[in-house]
């Protein structure tokens, strides 16, 4: 009867939700292994960010546009651009994306990058620090630490080049961060290894390295964008 076959859409509408909130009231891990077949959250992060990295090359003429006419850092931009794109993205699983004051001095002292951003899982935990820059290497990765005041185990930097050799500024980048000790982590001994992670592009290359924080591993994934 009809009422019969509405009261049996109604039951599917029920489970169908009742299974949603059980998927969504899940860990991250099981969210890594449901949405991406991925073994790990870090490894989910790390292609989510490696999507949005891509879409941001495929904008970039437009980010350019938006940084002149704006008289605005294409740093900033980008952030916003980052935000948006993480939202659209996560916010069904309840992420959260906190676009924040620093707590800790800009790597600049002034304009650029004065905001970084936080991302948090729906029950208020972190999952990921992200910061974004494209010049004075040293100043930025040596802030890392008092950026990440509530101890992120996992720190995101995107690097904006517009090089015209962007393999040789890769090379150059990656043997400069594995004979750094950053300010604010546990001193180590240098070179550090330093992993090239396989991002299938020739215009976006990252790397991927494990630093100590009180005896805490904290992994950084660094994530370099050829704007050229």
């Amino acid at each position: 009867s009809v009422v019969l076959q509405k009261s049996r859409s109604l039951d599917n509408k029920y489970d169908a939700q009742n299974y949603w909130l059980q998927i969504k009231n899940m860990d991250d891990e099981s969210h890594a292994h449901i949405f991406a077949s991925q073994v790990n959250v870090e490894e989910y992060i790390k292609d989510i960010m490696l999507n949005i990295a891509e879409e941001l090359l495929e904008r970039k003429v437009n980010l350019q546009r938006v940084s002149d006419k704006n008289k605005l850092e294409l740093e900033d931009i980008i952030n916003d651009w980052v935000t948006s794109l993480l939202s659209q993205r996560k916010s069904f699983l309840g992420w959260k994306i906190l676009d924040q004051k620093r707590g800790g001095v800009s790597g600049s002292k002034e304009g650029v990058g004065e905001k970084d951003l936080v991302v948090k899982n729906s029950k208020n935990r972190n999952l990921f620090l992200f910061e974004a820059f494209k010049n004075k290497i040293e100043d930025h990765l040596n802030k890392l630490d008092s950026y990440n005041a509530t101890g992120c185990k996992l720190i995101l930097v995107f690097v904006y080049t517009k090089e015209k050799d962007f393999t040789n500024y890769s090379t150059n980048y990656k043997n400069k961060i594995s004979k750094m000790n950053y300010t604010g982590f546990d001193s180590m001994n240098l070179p550090v290894n330093i992993e090239k992670v396989d991002s299938q592009s020739s215009t976006i290359h990252v790397y991927k390295e494990i630093r100590q924080k009180n005896q805490e591993e904290t992994t950084i994934l660094h994530y370099l964008l050829d704007f050229n």
